[in-house]
């Protein structure tokens, strides 16, 4: 049943808060959820009267589940940082292997990603060597070969089931920008450098919840590649926290005994749909 005009006097997406900020957030979202999941709907059917083998990852019917809405990592979750880090050790002058090397020692030790740079170059300021990349014209970005194959599939599928998706992670303004320009499918695409907070800080996931406009944290899902900075934080939330085991930090800290073995994992976001029809 569509919602009355009388709540809500702006159709679908042309309501989404960051295009019509005078309408209410609760009626906007419900109006997408109910536009998204009558769409699915009308698919699956035809779909299924056409052939009755399909497969429910491809025409995906409305999800009969508590969650509404799924948040993302970026780097190593979305985007394979292959290619950044490469270009790191290449610009300092190191062999990558080296580079590779000292940058599992930091995330053995649970040190901050940028303790690298100290170490391959001691005293360094990453401030002015992100200076020097953009002077060297290597600034950092993500481009559509970087999106791992499952990435887009994936928030699509999510999507066009009825769920809001979301992309929110430790990341500089440019990989916001980059995301948005690449038109990855997403609600809701943000960053530290934008909310001026990062992960771990619970802050951090608030302001994810606040920015469903009504959503309890028990309806939110958060995927993410570091149980230190994603899938513990965004539990402590109140956030269903789903760990992508893939990428350096959730290989190193899947085996770290002071990390408790998370809930919810899983190898890729192929995986994903059926772990959340299953919650």
């Amino acid at each position: 049943m569509a919602i009355p005009a009388s709540k809500c006097h702006v159709g679908s997406w042309d309501c989404h808060p960051s295009l019509r900020a005078d309408v209410d957030r609760e009626c906007v979202w419900s109006q997408i959820f109910h536009d998204r999941r009558q769409a699915a709907t009308r698919r699956y059917s035809t779909t299924l009267h056409e052939s009755p083998k399909i497969d429910c990852l491809t025409f995906p019917p409305p999800f009969p589940m508590p969650i509404k809405a799924v948040f993302f990592d970026v780097g190593e979750t979305l985007v394979d940082e292959s290619r950044d880090w490469n270009e790191w050790a290449d610009h300092l002058g190191v062999s990558r292997f080296s580079f590779h090397a000292s940058l599992g020692a930091v995330i053995a030790h649970g040190q901050h990603h940028q303790r690298v740079f100290e170490t391959v170059r001691p005293g360094v300021d990453f401030a002015a060597l992100r200076r020097e990349r953009e002077l060297a014209g290597t600034i950092y970005s993500v481009t559509a070969h970087d999106l791992y194959p499952d990435a887009v599939p994936c928030l699509r599928l999510l999507r066009e089931a009825g769920l809001i998706v979301g992309i929110a992670g430790n990341q500089p303004m440019e990989a916001e920008q980059a995301l948005r320009s690449l038109g990855v499918p997403a609600d809701i695409i943000a960053s530290s450098a934008s909310w001026g907070i990062e992960k771990p800080d619970i802050g951090f996931f608030e302001r994810l919840i606040a920015e469903t406009h009504g959503l309890d944290a028990s309806e939110i899902a958060y995927v993410g590649d570091r149980l230190d900075n994603d899938v513990e934080p965004a539990q402590q939330a109140g956030l269903i926290s789903v760990f992508l085991r893939r990428g350096p930090w959730a290989l190193i800290q899947s085996s770290a005994a002071r990390h408790t073995t998370p809930r919810y994992v899983i190898e890729n976001l192929s995986s994903l749909p059926d772990l959340l029809r299953g919650l």
